[in-house]
């Protein structure tokens, strides 16, 4: 099927197709109306030709999902095989949206504070995929579904998935992005800060924290992270902040200084002791959080000491 065929067709409810389906990209692209296509779930047909058809809903007749929002065992072949690229597909998004509530209950509980939500969601994306080094252009790498439709996905599909969830478990954060990299920024109390899941999941199944929590300081002389914009990939992400924040603040400088060295790690524990003794605790919660427990207490003034011998020691090499 050509270039443009039905694309924002009015009044195109039904399609039939007998056998496989040479559809150009944009075959039916924007048919807002389409509600359903009959189709052998044998069949080979390009998902991307129905982007933004946004009440596609059926196949065959029926919803391809289980009332949970996860795809019945008869359509999974046939939905992975045809439909992990697809942006705005009506059963897509309903997918997607059911699979990011079920990421994040089974990653956050209400006890947790936000900095422990973030965390627990970042690691949650990083044991869910992998890196695609062989595929990186691929479009099932670039979309909402990327994450959850697929075995692997590239910088874009771990930043969406981890905006997405981020805005399911109530964290402000906005989406990201340079001419090779992508990732998001979220918003703790009044501080805002880059979070890079792409870049702390490696291929040795470790999850590091090596671009988690960092000020506009931190990443910007990284070629990947400079000169970043925002930019709202798909619909499903217009909760967005209107204008791009700046990321001022750095974990674990209590004091404000611009360091975070041993007199950050002192504040810490004063603070500490203070609160022990049932004093107010003046240090600001998020910021003097280093190990993301949601506890302010001696072992962040540790990992602050650690982070301090470990940076003075890279400066001295």
């Amino acid at each position: 099927m050509k270039h443009k065929t039905f694309r924002d067709n009015p009044n195109l409810e039904n399609v039939t197709f007998n056998g496989n389906a040479n559809l150009d990209f944009s075959a039916f692209w924007g048919c807002k109306v389409l509600k359903n296509i009959n189709i052998s779930t044998d069949a080979s047909i390009n998902g991307i030709a129905f982007d933004h058809c946004n009440n596609f809903m059926t196949i065959n007749g029926e919803s391809p999902l289980g009332d949970d929002g996860s795809i019945k065992p008869e359509y999974e072949t046939f939905l992975r095989k045809n439909f992990n690229s697809a942006e705005g597909v009506g059963f897509i998004e309903k997918y997607v949206q059911a699979s990011i509530k079920k990421a994040v209950s089974e990653a956050v509980t209400d006890d947790m504070s936000d900095m422990e939500k973030v965390k627990a969601l970042h690691d949650k994306l990083c044991s869910m995929t992998a890196y695609d080094h062989g595929n990186t252009e691929d479009p099932k790498n670039h979309v909402d579904v990327s994450v959850f439709l697929n075995d692997s996905t590239v910088c874009e599909g771990y930043a969406r998935a981890m905006n997405l969830m981020l805005h399911e478990a109530g964290i402000e954060s906005c989406y990201v992005d340079t001419a090779s990299h992508a990732w998001v920024i979220v918003k703790l109390g009044d501080h805002y800060f880059h979070v890079d899941p792409t870049w702390d999941d490696n291929d040795e199944d470790i999850t590091t924290y090596n671009w988690f929590m960092k000020a506009d300081s931190e990443i910007k002389d990284d070629p990947s992270h400079s000169n970043w914009k925002m930019r709202c990939p798909s619909i499903m992400h217009s909760f967005q902040w209107e204008k791009m924040p700046a990321c001022e603040d750095k974990m674990g400088d209590v004091n404000g200084d611009d360091m975070i060295d041993g007199r950050d790690a002192t504040d810490i524990l004063t603070a500490y002791a203070k609160s022990s003794a049932g004093g107010e605790n003046s240090a600001d919660a998020i910021i003097a959080d280093y190990d993301y427990n949601g506890i302010i207490d001696a072992r962040d003034a540790t990992a602050v000491l650690t982070a301090y011998a470990k940076a003075s020691a890279s400066e001295g090499e």
